[in-house]
């Protein structure tokens, strides 16, 4: 391992190994998730899978503002085993209600745990992210950012391949527990950073938790362009995360599979993401974001037409698989830009407004899936959404421009 690799860094292989076990441990919870409802003979079970998801999405981001503020306010370190224990803790509950059945007898009441488990997510990701200022020089900044980027797509790529299986074999409750396991890895992995990950206030005074919070809104309030593309991701999500619950519902629907199929479609749209964040880490040429993701949210548009058009099993894997390069290219060059432009002492709110932003419209878009899905087939609604995406897309050439250019 040569000296010009973050992986050379042993504290951000510790932070790496951390992150990544526990996102394949919560990809094992989600899969399971929605085929424990899909194929447990409820009424309006796609109705009930979007509610479900959508209380993910609000424990998700509902909570990232107050996280952010924790992250900046105490050491990251101690905010992400903080938020590790505390996923041990409600997934284990949660697993001890559903062996217990009460979860079949009152099939909504999952939403109120979903919210608890995934309420940790943003306190974990915003602390890691604040993080890697500390723990790689300067130098290797653009490739670690390129690394944690791909994080979510290798994970979901390697949980999916794994999840099927486990749910056949271990049923949803053995799955439950195997993402209870990996967060207590993680919980050792995290221990091991040595690296000093303080609160990193940009003057001297003390300040509560409630003015930086109110200082993380304050700077993206300011930062009229920050702020446009904020305000853009949130509008785009509205008709990209819809994919997260329409690829189970097109393997139990569409093509009447099992588990496996639904495994088999994360493990492209993951493919996808991580194959796209892999060749990014390579690429040393500055480049226009703003264009490029034009191009890129176009990309993602015709691939759902695409996979709404042609009703072929193996053509799906195809267009789902491209799907994840184009948002994984998004992804992670937007982040490589928030990671230079915006100052170390505030990225932790600044992160977890992102997440919140972005994400306020995903409950409103699983919601409306799972009910609209009742109604419609499932695939005209991916065309309408892919339609309505690509179209969308001509606004990042409109919108006010962050300056500066920036190394991917």
């Amino acid at each position: 391992m040569n000296s010009t690799s973050v992986f050379a860094v042993p504290d951000f292989r510790n932070l790496y190994a951390a992150r990544f076990i526990s996102t394949v441990g919560a990809r094992f919870f989600s899969l399971a998730i929605s085929w424990w409802v899909l194929d447990s003979g409820f009424k309006n079970a796609s109705s009930l899978l979007g509610i479900i998801m959508a209380a993910t999405a609000v424990g998700t981001f509902g909570f990232a503002p107050f996280m952010g503020a924790l992250a900046d306010s105490y050491s990251k370190k101690t905010t992400m085993i903080a938020a590790l224990a505390g996923n041990v803790i409600v997934v284990g509950i949660t697993i001890l209600l559903f062996a217990l059945g009460v979860f079949n007898s009152f099939p909504l009441l999952f939403a109120l745990f979903a919210i608890l488990i995934y309420a940790f997510e943003p306190l974990a990701e915003t602390s890691m992210q604040g993080s890697l200022n500390y723990i790689v020089p300067a130098s290797l900044l653009p490739a670690a950012v390129s690394v944690v980027s791909g994080i979510t797509s290798f994970s979901q790529a390697i949980g999916a391949a794994f999840a099927g299986a486990a749910i056949v074999v271990l049923g949803v409750a053995g799955a439950f527990s195997f993402d209870a396991l990996c967060y207590i890895v993680s919980i050792f992995f995290a221990l091991r950073l040595t690296t000093a990950l303080p609160a990193a206030p940009n003057n001297d005074k003390k300040t509560s938790f409630w003015e930086n919070l109110a200082e993380g809104f304050k700077y993206v309030k300011d930062d009229k362009a920050l702020l446009a593309l904020l305000v853009f991701f949130a509008a785009i999500n509205l008709f990209v995360s819809p994919i997260v619950l329409a690829l189970p519902i097109i393997a139990k629907t569409i093509y009447n599979g099992t588990a496996l199929l639904m495994s088999g479609y994360e493990i492209s749209l993951g493919g996808g993401v991580a194959l796209i964040s892999t060749i990014a880490g390579f690429i040393k040429k500055k480049y226009n974001r703003y264009s490029a993701g034009f191009f890129a949210i176009i990309f993602c548009g015709a691939s759902l037409v695409g996979l709404a058009v042609f009703h072929n099993l193996i053509v799906s894997f195809v267009f789902v698989f491209l799907f994840g390069c184009g948002m994984g290219f998004v992804n992670v060059s937007m982040m490589t830009l928030f990671q230079s432009y915006v100052p170390p002492f505030i990225q932790g709110r600044f992160f977890s407004i992102l997440n919140t932003v972005a994400g306020a419209v995903i409950p409103l878009s699983y919601a409306i899936v799972g009910f609209v899905s009742n109604k419609i087939n499932i695939m005209d609604l991916m065309f309408i959404n892919g339609c309505v995406l690509a179209a969308s897309s001509f606004v990042m050439l409109c919108i006010k421009k962050i300056d500066g250019e920036y190394v991917l």
